[in-house]
């Protein structure tokens, strides 16, 4: 279980400390982490819900979905946005259309979103909007998982940004 030893190490703890919060040994835990052993499905249970992933995860069944954190630069490209668009529902899509609606009516023909006095060209505006639509759909993941962390598990605690 090579991810075993990457999450520990990213939260800064020992096998030993990892051991007494799951009821393991140490020993155990290497290993766990050197391929040697594997753990039973309840020890997976507590590893993954210490760490906040997914049993698949932590098998290394599933590749590791992008964190977002407040401050982060976050690079929306195609797969990023794919990747929010997968944990968004039919509701949340209409709510973020909805909300997309009003900032593009407050901002169409605004004389804010002029440059040098000319009006925003064509290409220009529809990358506004596109960022406009991002930016709902990123905030929309952050609250859904910060509201619901259970329901809404990430499968990994890692990810390109």
């Amino acid at each position: 279980m090579i991810r075993l030893a990457e999450l520990r190490k990213k939260q800064k703890i020992s096998q030993k400390k990892l051991g007494s919060i799951i009821g393991a040994a140490q020993n155990t835990i290497c290993n766990w982490e050197n391929g040697s052993r594997e753990p039973d499905n309840e020890m997976l249970n507590k590893l993954a819900d210490y760490f906040n992933v997914s049993v698949d995860y932590l098998l290394g069944r599933v590749a590791p979905k992008p964190e977002f954190h407040i401050g982060d630069r976050i690079n929306m490209n195609e797969e990023t946005v794919k990747a929010l668009d997968a944990e968004l529902n039919d509701r949340d899509r209409k709510d973020i259309s909805i909300r997309l609606n009003k900032l593009i009516d407050e901002f169409d023909g605004s004389e804010a979103l002029m440059f040098d006095g000319e009006p925003m060209d064509e290409e220009t505006w529809e990358l506004l909007k596109a960022s406009f639509e991002n930016t709902l759909k990123l905030s929309k993941v952050m609250n859904k998982r910060k509201r619901s962390p259970k329901k809404y598990k990430r499968s990994d605690t890692s990810g390109d940004q």
